[in-house]
């Protein structure tokens, strides 16, 4: 037990250590580059999404996508008549509108011709 408290604390010291001695390191690079605190934060903003973008880059450089169809085509035309039914909702004057209204009447006439022929 008393070897895991000399272990801790002898950690615990050298931890500080480093700490004070970061510390030291980053404020005298600061004044030896003649900058204020605050510009070394940009700095070291800057150079953070730089690394990140880089480190983006070259992990998705790794990848293979493999282009797949995720949307059928049957269901691509369901979603275009959904679309064209919303769109006659907010704008029912308008051009396409109109053109959809006159083939959805030839269409209802075809069908009610169909039916009185099996009537």
């Amino acid at each position: 037990m008393i070897k895991i408290n000399q272990l801790n604390i002898y950690m615990k010291n050298t931890y500080t250590k480093l700490i004070q001695w970061h510390k030291a390191h980053t404020d005298r690079m600061r004044k030896l580059l003649g900058i204020s605190q605050y510009s070394s934060l940009w700095i070291s903003f800057a150079k953070g999404l730089f690394i990140g973008i880089i480190i983006t880059l070259l992990l998705s450089g790794c990848t293979t996508v493999k282009k797949t169809n995720i949307i059928s085509e049957e269901r691509k035309q369901e979603l275009g008549a959904i679309g064209n039914m919303l769109g006659c909702m907010f704008a029912p004057n308008s051009p396409e509108c109109k053109q959809l209204r006159k083939d959805s009447e030839a269409t209802q006439d075809e069908l009610n011709k169909e039916f009185d022929e099996i009537k």
